[in-house]
């Protein structure tokens, strides 16, 4: 995952509830790269904290399965990306 490039597509933010936290789910792709991603944000009342999901596709299986990707804080720029895109600030 090339976290310097920009996300190419970028789906319906969706938002949820777990037990403690407000959740905001955004799937993107970035450009030049087939994989599509999700970008997990859950907002609780200690702080915010972000997690990262590839999703993979195994041959013969029709669901695509997440594959849990590090977050280290040279993604924010990537987070940042996202969250200033116009359909994801007229959605949320």
């Amino acid at each position: 995952m090339n976290i310097h490039v920009k996300p190419d597509w970028i789906g319906t933010p969706r938002r949820y509830h777990d037990e403690q936290n407000e959740v905001v789910a955004i799937d993107f792709s970035l450009a030049d790269n087939d994989n599509r991603y999700r970008l997990i944000i859950r907002t609780s009342s200690t702080g915010v904290q972000y997690e990262c999901k590839q999703y993979g596709v195994k041959p013969g299986a029709q669901k695509p399965y997440p594959i849990d990707i590090p977050f280290t804080n040279e993604m924010m720029p990537l987070v940042e990306a996202i969250l200033q895109d116009p359909y994801v600030k007229a959605c949320l």
